[in-house]
């Protein structure tokens, strides 16, 4: 085997480790938004009409974030996944909000979440505050911890009024 052989092999070995961790990153960004959207008890999607095109809206979209901390709504989740080699990654998704099903307007109140993956050791950071739980790859048993941390930030989110001085930008949350 010559030493291009042996580079060979360390490359794909490379890439393999990182289209798992990718996957895996994928896996958990869905037991996040989408376990959100089943611990909510919330609708999956409303009808939406866009000019002349009308099509199904999830009521949990996900977003990516560039350098700047901007969101840009994804139509497909992955791209809206931003993979780093120091082993985070972020995305932002978000939680359409509404008086009563079918009402109009709706708001989207859009959160940030950046994941920091260490062993089996993920720490979740939505819109500032953070958990540290257990994830395989697959599974992450503490899910409904994280559900609680983001149902209780958006509750108190909505418990501020205009003019109380607590600002988006402070607890990390842009509403549409």
């Amino acid at each position: 085997m010559s030493k291009y052989d042996e580079l060979r092999a360390a490359f794909s070995s490379y890439r393999d480790a990182e289209i798992q961790f990718v996957q895996e990153n994928q896996a958990l960004a869905l037991l996040i938004v989408h376990g959100l959207r089943d611990y909510l008890e919330m609708p999956k999607s409303f009808r939406r009409k866009e000019g002349s095109t009308t099509y199904d809206q999830s009521y949990t979209p996900f977003f990516s974030v560039d350098e700047d901390g901007n969101t840009e709504e994804e139509s497909f989740f992955e791209d809206a996944l931003s993979h780093l080699t120091d082993g985070s990654f972020k995305f932002a998704f978000g939680v359409i909000l509404e008086r009563a099903e079918g009402d109009l307007p709706k708001k989207n109140l859009i959160l940030n979440v950046e994941c920091m993956r260490r062993g089996d050791k993920v720490n979740v950071d939505v819109s500032g505050r953070a958990l540290e739980v257990t994830f395989d790859g697959k599974n992450c048993p503490e899910i409904d911890s994280v559900h609680e941390m983001i149902f209780s930030q958006v509750m108190e989110w909505l418990q501020h009024r205009p003019g109380d001085g607590h600002g988006f930008s402070k607890i990390g949350f842009v509403v549409r």
